[in-house]
């Protein structure tokens, strides 16, 4: 019976799945050499993650090898339907073409073993930024004896691949000089809608329909090295090369680099730079460090317009009302932009996101970060990220589990029957099935940092039908945003009856707030967040704090309530111990800047206006551009460009001090 289908199958499909597989050796092995080369990097490093980072790698090199042979298998397939035999001049395109793709294929690979070994990240295109002086990086290469051995492998492995390549076309050549199609046009349609399905699922690499692989994919652990080796540098560099044609990617150049950097020291009181980073900054706590736990709930899409306490008389918010009554609540607070991947982003690392650039999934973000998660992890904290749906999707998973995150749990983890939609389990079961985790490392010595992103309050509206909540509003979106704060208060009353209760900090900021009015070009509503920080022992003061902050203030602000010393390498401050003179975010297409006072908001094309917005009487008016809106466009051109020179110098990781300099020391 097997003999019989697999001689039905149409021999250019057998050709194609033998070069596939030959496609798959050549990249394992160079793997392997890879990983001999840098095996030091294992250090304490399982078999069990080895043979994880192995299979996810082979999964890598499905992809760049499914790309590679959709043109061929295309093409045989077309002649097969046509009657044609495969003359010549078809083998010997059909060979050049695999020669090329993969020789270049696995010249990058082993290009990519000293590359590694200079940068500590696979190849991406950046490796071609010196191009512009061809003779100068061929004579570098040449005179440095350590790429020799690389050379050598690399031609003896794409001679080999050539060899192979034309013994295989022999054998299924010689095959299909009277064998070309198979006896029914039937079975042969059927054999090759199988073949491009399985050649479609090795190019999106998953079968989640949320999101393709991506580079996240391989961050699966802590360790960083066997992260890495699941990567398949062809595919990093090709991704990064795609990116640069990306509008999205396109580098700002809205002022000078010098200057802008410049103009950040000078609004972050650097006079002189300690670090590496031109905007790190030691900060020294006079108070101890009091081993607190921190439970961070990022919301979905709740904007600080629907709280009660900013006018909303509906009553949708009474968990969220409630706690800021009893809170250090700040009112004047603002996300980074208008998307989940923003408020992440800019919550957990400091940075603000650039206008039209995805910060966790664009290859220039493949390298660490200074985040609250890897900072908390080296003064003993244990890290966790919850969240409701696939951690692939934005690349969350990859990017946080690079960055100091020990466990993320998301909708791989969950029952099956709990799953609602794209977005997953509700928020309530996200909350209790998170209590078991807290619970397991709360009997460790060490505090836990405990990070949510809920998922309900966003479309596809579900409410779950098997609990006792009960909305009292009509729409579905205001209905969905009372059950997003009915799990909040469902979560407290849970996790009043835990052991680490009360020595915990729970922290509540939204991603990004929700579109209400067209008062303003950009409207404040979805960018105007709640930032709510309580204490149920009281170990953090209760009151309301009107100064202007964002999410980028969120990471630096817990370290000083957590009496934590650490080099602050990000924009933002301790809202506690620091003023900020502007805010700034975006949405989709404007950048928008306020104080207390005054409101700009600049297009991306068109005139910037600039608005009165705290008055009562004619806030949506426009006023004349004056010095204010020249000030606060430099102010907020400086953050962006510095964000993105930091970035694209790969200067926001770990620093060390210089010597005889001077920290920062706060009470």
């Amino acid at each position: 019976m097997f003999s019989r289908v697999l001689n039905n199958i149409p021999v250019h499909l057998k050709f194609v799945s033998a070069i596939f597989a030959l496609g798959i050796i050549c990249f394992t092995i160079a793997r392997l050499i890879f990983l001999l080369v840098h095996f030091p990097f294992i250090e304490d490093g399982s078999i069990n993650l080895l043979l994880q980072a192995l299979f996810i790698g082979f999964r890598f090199d499905s992809v760049v090898s499914g790309y590679i042979l959709t043109l061929p298998l295309l093409f045989l397939t077309i002649l097969s339907f046509l009657k044609k035999d495969q003359h010549r001049f078809f083998q010997q395109t059909i060979f050049l073409f695999l020669t090329f793709a993969y020789g270049i294929s696995l010249f990058i690979c082993f290009a990519d073993i000293p590359y590694f070994a200079q940068f500590n990240s696979r190849i991406t295109f950046s490796a071609l930024q010196w191009m512009n002086t061809p003779s100068f990086v061929f004579k570098m290469v040449l005179q440095d004896m350590r790429f020799y051995p690389y050379l050598v492998l690399c031609i003896v492995f794409i001679y080999v691949f050539i060899f192979l390549v034309k013994k295989i076309q022999k054998r299924f050549g010689d095959v299909h000089q009277n064998n070309f199609v198979t006896r029914t046009i039937g079975s042969s349609l059927l054999f090759s809608i199988l073949a491009f399905l399985l050649l479609f699922i090795a190019i999106r690499g998953r079968v989640a329909e949320k999101s393709p692989i991506r580079w996240g994919t391989a961050f699966f652990s802590t360790h960083p090295f066997l992260n890495q080796l699941g990567l398949n540098p062809v595919y990093t560099f090709v991704r990064s090369w795609l990116d640069t044609f990306d509008e999205k990617n396109k580098s700002l150049r809205l002022i000078n680099d010098d200057i802008a950097i410049k103009n950040v020291q000078h609004e972050l009181g650097i006079s002189t730079p300690r670090f590496d980073s031109p905007i790190a900054r030691s900060v020294i706590s006079q108070a101890p460090q009091n081993n607190l736990n921190i439970v961070l709930i990022i919301m979905e899409g709740i904007s600080a317009r629907r709280m009660k306490r900013n006018g909303d008389m509906t009553n949708v918010t009474p968990a969220l009302d409630s706690l800021a009554e009893i809170s250090l609540t700040f009112d004047n607070f603002y996300s980074a932009g208008i998307h989940t991947f923003n408020g992440v982003y800019s919550t957990l690392f400091g940075f603000s996101s650039l206008l039209h650039k995805h910060p966790m999934s664009s290859t220039e973000s493949m390298q660490q970060f200074t985040g609250i998660a890897s900072t908390l992890l080296k003064h003993n904290y244990q890290t966790l990220f919850f969240t409701t749906h696939d951690e692939q999707f934005d690349n969350m998973g990859g990017f946080l589990g690079m960055n100091g995150f020990q466990t993320i749990i998301s909708q791989k983890d969950y029952p099956s029957e709990k799953v609602l939609s794209t977005l997953g389990v509700p928020d309530h079961f996200l909350f209790e099935y998170s209590l078991s985790y807290l619970k397991k490392n709360s009997l460790d010595d060490r505090p836990f940092l405990a990070v949510y992103l809920t998922g309900s309050n966003h479309g596809p509206y579900i409410i779950p039908d098997d609990i006792a909540f009960k909305p009292h509003s009509k729409k579905i979106e205001d209905q969905t945003l009372e059950y997003a704060d009915w799990s909040l208060r469902y979560f407290f009353e849970k996790a009043k009856n835990e052991s680490w209760y009360r020595n915990t900090i729970f922290v509540f900021v939204s991603d990004h707030g929700a579109f209400l009015s067209s008062k303003y070009p950009m409207d404040l509503s979805h960018n105007h967040i709640p930032f709510i920080i309580h204490s149920p022992a009281n170990l953090v003061e209760k009151k309301m704090i009107s100064n202007v902050g964002g999410q980028i203030d969120v990471f630096p602000t817990l370290m000083g309530l957590l009496g934590i010393s650490f080099v602050n390498n990000t924009v933002g401050i301790d809202l506690l111990n620091e003023n900020r003179q502007y805010i700034y975010f975006n949405d989709d297409n404007s950048i928008g800047c306020l104080d207390e006072k005054y409101f700009l908001v600049i297009p991306r094309e068109g005139k910037e206006t600039i608005f009165r917005y705290r008055e009562e009487e004619n806030a949506a008016e426009s006023i004349e551009v004056t010095t204010k809106s020249v000030a606060m466009k430099s102010y907020v051109y400086s953050q962006l460009q510095t964000t993105q020179w930091l970035i694209a110098k790969r200067k926001v990781g770990e620093q060390s001090a210089k010597p005889d300099s001077v920290a920062i020391r706060y009470n």
